[in-house]
């Protein structure tokens, strides 16, 4: 039977194509030229396992499947391999895994080691943290032998979150005053410890270089920019403490007054602003020399100065401007009386000088003169005294301000004086570049300073521009801050870093009021100068007749309350 023509050339074309590929020759595989095994190095514990994972790569880098591997250990006494990879500590040592396809050889280091020893106990310390402040805790966990064991996993718990709360890596947070317990637990055994959650309240703060204040309780917790009350060591009762506005890396130090009379100071010694005999610093209380019995202290960096029950006045550390006012420019690391035999009832240490207010409210001032601060008059003498030879006015024992004024208070700062009358006037005088006198100017009324410099200063008591009844005012580096009568604060100068509190950073020859509604019983205006470099910063705080404390400045435009207050 014949083919239909196209049916035939279909058949042969069909034989033709599979006679050529016959005709082609195989292409073999590609020969494995590298192998790795992973991980390498490896740890493995005695009696656990770890697969490990080959790969092979032909001479160009492509990874190859499907060929046949074998696994071998050149230690099977600390550890085997199988067939498939997985390996098995045997003992503590070392072994070297191999991997072998086709000739090929890829290995890995094994370290095998004991299992470590089991958890018997753990312990945490007990800790105590104000309400809103941390505290890290740390759980020590050991063997039955009573060995410690590092290294462990450790949970956290708490009983009462609404006291304190504690995150996973032990950081405790006080959320309200009272007592919870917390709970550290490590492969199933766990230790306690109770956190005592305290709030704060205050009844005086003081601002310098940093801030310190005395509670109702009376124990004193000093902080810095962060806001954060740290306490003063040594478990005294303060009724007052007293903390400086420095003007150099040398002054910054605190001194505070006990329930009891005895004066303690702390901090920076260089010139003996301690009072203890000796210029050696203290980062804790040290008891001032001479066995006082004082009403009152105040801090001015390079020296402070007291007043006793019986109203004498002492002072003690640095004196080239005669600002301890025994009439000499010697200094004392001891304290020395105030020349005059007056009868004082507070003193405020400034830089430099000092000033004090007697029991029948007259006003004195002592020491450095160059600005005006002394508030005689004058800014000639009416001495002339100065380190290393330095001939500048000053003042080596107490000067009248003039004026007739009667003060109930006075406070001295950084190169100026402000007062508060008994009638609740306020007046200041001394240096006035930063509006500080509270005038409405910062050019005069007249113009002082040393060796020839005309800068605006005030040489007598100016009345500050208010129309407010004040009870007290606290002069600070270069601003000043009130309170009045009816608890309203206002502050005024500089205010570079919003020491001021008006939500601005508007600088203000007039008070003006600190924003924030609070009624405040107290006020403090401090701050730090160190040198044209190191300009240094200012803040203020305040109590609440509440017992809250609040500090503005240091960047803060407005009062913030301070850290460990409910």
């Amino acid at each position: 039977m014949r083919m239909p023509s196209m049916t035939k050339t279909l058949h042969l074309t069909a034989a033709f194509l599979m006679g050529t590929a016959c005709s082609e020759p195989l292409v073999p595989p590609s020969a494995v030229a590298n192998v790795s095994v992973n991980p390498s190095p490896a740890t493995v514990l005695v009696g656990e396992t770890m697969q490990f994972a080959v790969r092979l790569e032909d001479a160009v880098g492509n990874v190859l499947t499907g060929r046949v591997v074998t696994w071998a250990s050149d230690n099977a006494s600390v550890a085997t391999v199988s067939a498939t990879g997985l390996v098995t500590g045997v003992a503590v040592g070392s072994a070297t895994i191999t991997a072998t396809a086709e000739g090929k050889n890829g290995s890995a280091a094994v370290t095998v080691t004991a299992p470590p020893v089991p958890v018997a106990w753990v312990t945490v310390a007990a800790a105590t943290v104000l309400v809103g402040v941390t505290v890290q805790l740390t759980a020590t966990t050991g063997d039955a032998g009573g060995n410690v064991l590092t290294g462990r996993t450790v949970t956290w718990a708490t009983s009462t979150p609404a006291v304190a709360t504690v995150n996973s890596t032990g950081l405790a947070t006080g959320v309200a005053a009272g007592h919870a317990t917390i709970t550290a637990t490590s492969e199933g055994q766990s230790g306690t410890a109770a956190i005592t959650v305290s709030a704060l309240t205050f009844a005086m703060v003081s601002a310098g270089a940093n801030t310190c204040g005395v509670t109702t309780n009376g124990a004193a917790f000093c902080w810095g920019s962060d806001l954060t009350p740290a306490a003063v060591a040594g478990g005294f009762a303060f009724k007052a403490v007293s903390t400086a506005n420095i003007i150099d890396y040398s002054s910054d130090n605190t001194c505070g007054v006990t329930t009891g009379g005895a004066a303690y100071c702390w901090g920076d010694n260089l010139y003996g602003q301690l009072g203890n005999g000796t210029t050696t610093s203290s980062a804790t209380p040290v008891p001032v020399a001479g066995g006082f019995t004082f009403v009152t202290v105040s801090t001015g960096g390079d020296h402070t100065c007291g007043v006793t029950t019986g109203g004498a006045a002492y002072c003690w550390g640095d004196n080239p401007y005669g600002q301890l006012g025994n009439g000499t420019t010697t200094s004392s690391a001891t304290p020395v009386p105030v020349a005059g035999a007056y009868t004082f009832s507070a003193v405020s240490a400034g830089g430099g000088y000092t000033c004090g207010v007697t029991t029948g409210g007259a006003a004195y001032c002592w020491g450095y003169n160059g600005d005006g601060e002394l508030g005689n008059g004058t800014t000639t003498g009416p001495q002339q005294c100065g380190p290393s030879g330095a001939t500048l006015p000053c003042s080596l024992t107490p000067a009248a301000v003039v004026g007739g004024y009667t003060f109930s208070a006075v406070s001295a700062g950084g190169g100026y004086t402000c007062g508060v009358t008994t009638s609740g006037a306020a007046y200041c005088w001394g240096f006035n570049g930063d509006g500080e006198l509270g005038t409405g100017t910062t050019t005069g009324p007249q113009q002082c300073g040393p060796s020839g410099a005309t800068l605006p200063c005030s040489l007598t008591p100016a009345a500050v521009v208010s129309g407010h009844t004040f009870s007290a005012v606290s002069a600070g580096f270069a601003h000043t801050c009130g309170v009045t009568t009816d608890g309203a604060a206002y502050c005024w100068g500089d205010n570079f870093w919003g020491e001021l509190g008006t939500g601005s950073t508007t600088s203000s020859s007039t008070p003006v009021a600190v924003l924030g509604g609070h009624t405040f019983v107290t006020v403090s205006g401090g701050g730090y100068y160190i040198s044209i470099v190191d300009y240094g910063s200012a803040h203020s705080c305040g109590v609440t007749a509440g017992g809250v404390a609040y500090c503005w400045g240091d960047g803060r435009t407005m009062p913030v309350k301070v850290a460990g207050q409910p």
